[in-house]
């Protein structure tokens, strides 16, 4: 794949698990940006969970910092999506 291409990761398909890896490693958004050079609203985004339209330069970097391969990274959203 090349780097400039978007994936788009809508509600109730597949989520990042970055919330649980930054909590495991006992990092913060501002720590994911100082370790990533992503930008504030990207780590801010990615450290709640927000759904969002991702580079694969993205989400690579995301691999290399956290040190986890693309199967440790991507799950299953577990509720599909519907809430509320």
């Amino acid at each position: 794949m090349r780097g400039g291409q978007v994936i788009s990761m809508p509600p109730g398909n597949l989520q990042l698990r970055v919330p649980e890896l930054l909590e495991e490693r006992g990092w913060t958004a501002s720590d994911l940006m100082r370790k990533s050079g992503l930008s504030w609203p990207t780590c801010q985004g990615l450290a709640i969970g927000k759904p969002m339209n991702l580079k694969m330069d993205t989400i690579n970097k995301l691999l290399e910092v956290f040190q986890v391969d693309v199967g440790e990274m991507i799950i299953q959203s577990p509720d599909g999506g519907e809430s509320g």
